[in-house]
């Protein structure tokens, strides 16, 4: 078992992050606060990250502060599970204004780790369309040429990212990841990842 690391996007639970911390710490033996702090910190990477660095520095005053863990717990329990929250109602509204009627949701996102830094970026959120009388066949490629779409700008930005890093530095870590999917009902339908290294 080890920490994983919280990236600060949909899809993932802020208070489940930080028991894991506090569970895996203290099963090796780390109970001081300040040391939980600066172990917790080095395990935010992406949109965590960068609230960490802007704003949640500023908010919290971590150097003058005695309780720094459980400061960065709760700050982190109350961003993120607000933006959890906020996706669950769009997600509640949106089924209730379909009655119930068939949809697909479509994600996808594109990780980038050039430059010593990872940008994260969401090609668009939460993308619904409904499923009206067709075909499963005729249903398949119409997910299929979204999907593609969507894979096809998140390799484009990826290949504009890279090109602006290399001006700087020809010896840098590149590392990029484009995913797309689909959901009906909340189950994955379709998946399409490449990883560039």
């Amino acid at each position: 078992m080890e920490i994983p690391i919280f990236y600060g996007v949909i899809g993932e639970n802020p208070k489940e992050w930080t028991n894991q911390v506090e569970k895996y710490l203290s099963k090796i033996g780390i109970k001081d606060d300040k040391r939980i702090f600066e172990i917790a910190k080095t395990h935010l990477l992406g949109n965590a990250l960068q609230w960490f660095e802007n704003e949640g520095m500023c908010i919290a005053d971590w150097d003058k502060n005695e309780i720094k863990w459980l400061n960065l717990k709760f700050r982190i329990i109350d961003r993120y599970s607000k933006i959890l929250n906020k996706v669950r109602e769009m997600e509640t509204t949106i089924f209730e204004n379909i009655n119930g009627r068939g949809f697909i949701r479509i994600d996808g996102e594109v990780k980038c780790k050039y430059c010593e830094k990872i940008e994260n970026v969401t090609l668009q959120e939460i993308n619904y369309f409904e499923v009206r009388e067709e075909s499963e066949e005729s249903l398949r490629n119409r997910i299929e040429m979204l999907c593609k779409e969507y894979f096809r700008k998140g390799m484009e930005y990826l290949n504009e990212y890279e090109e602006r890093c290399e001006h700087k530095n020809m010896n840098i870590l590149r590392m990029g990841e484009c995913k797309i999917a689909a959901y009906r009902n909340n189950q994955k339908i379709y998946e399409q990842t490449e990883y560039r290294n």
